[in-house]
């Protein structure tokens, strides 16, 4: 495992649920005065890419993250005027990429509470964090976050941020469900989709 003390290296870090084990990688950016002081935390959404390369794990990774540079993401094209506005405002960017981006939200929480743990343990100072998540990663977030309150462990955060997050849940369509099941007896990935 690495630490964020060298900001030209993915933190490849790992976590436990039950018996299972959980793992990703926090990329980071750091603010221009070079000291890791005020974390602003980013979470991936669902993510059913299983490309591995060291920008990133699936479709979406640090990459397309701070460059915008992405067909399969086109609203990522202003995210490098925004990253570098957090940066001018102190802020050391952390983006959390899970090996496994469509695995289980309970799953993933744990990954996220050990990632929320080593910033605190890693940054300089009492700045609190800032805990962003799009998609899956608002359900991550917000479920690691209140497993961390419920524990009485201190996320040391002051803000979480959730974006097209279905917190009241989701309508998938019926046809859509019953295509799905329809092809899985033809696609090994939409049986694997259907089984999951």
């Amino acid at each position: 495992m690495g630490d964020f003390s060298d900001p030209e290296r993915p933190w490849r870090f790992g976590a436990d649920f039950g018996d299972n084990a959980v793992w990703g990688n926090a990329f980071t950016l750091w603010s221009e005065d070079e000291i890791f002081d005020k974390p602003f935390i980013f979470v991936e959404g669902i993510d059913f890419g299983r490309e591995v390369s060291p920008t990133g794990n699936g479709s979406f990774g640090w990459y397309e993250f701070t460059s915008g540079d992405s067909e399969e993401y086109d609203f990522l094209a202003d995210m490098p005027v925004f990253l570098n506005q957090l940066r001018g405002q102190g802020y050391d960017i952390i983006l959390l990429d899970f090996e496994d981006g469509a695995n289980y939200v309970d799953w993933n929480s744990e990954l996220m509470i050990k990632l929320i743990e080593l910033v605190n343990l890693s940054k300089v100072g009492k700045e609190s964090n800032v805990i962003a998540g799009a998609s899956m990663g608002g359900q991550v977030t917000r479920l690691a976050l209140r497993k961390m309150e419920i524990e009485q462990l201190s996320h040391c955060s002051r803000l979480w941020v959730s974006h097209d997050s279905p917190h009241m849940g989701s309508y998938v369509p019926l046809g859509l469900m019953e295509g799905l099941k329809w092809m899985s007896q033809y696609s090994a990935d939409a049986e694997a989709f259907v089984e999951d």
